[in-house]
């Protein structure tokens, strides 16, 4: 086979964007507009399916039964924001622990 070289390759790609770049004239506001895929949007689509599912099982439910939802989802809340809590007091108090050691082997140690 007779292949061509990549700088041939590479002026033979750039001449055909010039060639299409050249021909492609939008004539009305329609066609200016971006076709957009609909799979970019796939997940966007799919949170708002999934929330509007949740919206309406809860929308079902009785006034009990949405009352012990909303309850147990505040519950669940508070339990993660502590927890999140927790783990920064944590990262902090670590921080502060290990400046304190570095600091006592600079001054004890490093004499």
């Amino acid at each position: 086979m007779n292949y061509k070289s990549e700088r041939e390759l590479q002026q033979h790609l750039h001449s055909l964007e010039i060639e299409i770049n050249s021909q492609y004239m939008p004539n009305s506001e329609t066609e200016k507009k971006i076709d957009v895929d609909n799979s970019s949007f796939a997940g966007i689509n799919n949170v708002a399916n999934i929330t509007g599912k949740i919206t309406q099982w809860f929308t079902n439910l009785t006034r009990v039964s949405q009352i012990g939802v909303l309850v147990l989802s505040l519950v669940i809340s508070v339990a993660v924001i502590q927890a999140i809590f927790k783990l920064l007091a944590a990262a902090i108090s670590l921080t502060v622990f290990l400046t304190l050691i570095y600091l006592g082997y600079k001054f004890f140690v490093s004499k």
